[in-house]
């Protein structure tokens, strides 16, 4: 059923949830499908839904696969998407995970000095060469890392990173 999710595009907010309000309650309760669920209402343009299904499952449980969804979020309250992704640090400021998810709320609410914090700290992970490190999405951080740069106004500096990739 993820799956199925996975490679819906193009289905409206209401046929998605008509699609998963038709699984079982075993199944609506798996991560995988919570997740997939939720990042398909995002590409349908339902923020504020894929938002309230993240929010509810990642009451239940701090899964990785939850987090970056939620990472992903265009929400209509930054501020708030932020606070609550910042309170996952607690205890977990090595996972990559997390920091990619804090990093990008944090760009998206203006707050630049958290999204710094958040490269430099996945940076340090690398530099170590940590088994977490291996968890990294090293596109995704160098996308955030480039967009990062333009909002600073840096945009000589941001393209060029991502020329660097080619």
């Amino acid at each position: 059923a993820a799956a199925a999710f996975d490679a819906v595009h193009g289905a409206s907010e209401t046929a998605l949830t008509e699609a998963f309000g038709g699984l079982p309650k075993a199944l609506k309760r798996r991560v995988s499908i919570q997740a997939a669920y939720a990042k398909a209402l995002q590409r349908a343009g339902a923020h504020a839904a894929a938002e309230s299904v993240l929010r509810v499952a990642l009451k239940q449980t701090q899964d990785d696969r939850l987090q970056a969804a939620f990472g992903q979020l265009r929400s209509a309250d930054p501020a708030s998407a932020l606070k609550v992704a910042q309170g996952w640090l607690q205890g977990r400021r090595d996972d990559p995970v997390v920091l990619l998810a804090v990093g990008r709320l944090a760009l998206v609410a203006g707050a630049l000095e958290v999204t710094a914090q958040m490269l430099e700290a996945s940076e340090a992970l690398s530099a170590e060469g940590s088994s977490r490190h291996a968890q990294i999405d090293g596109e995704a951080l160098q996308l955030l890392k480039a967009d990062w740069l333009a909002a600073k106004g840096e945009h000589g500096a941001a393209f060029a990173l991502l020329r660097k990739d080619r």
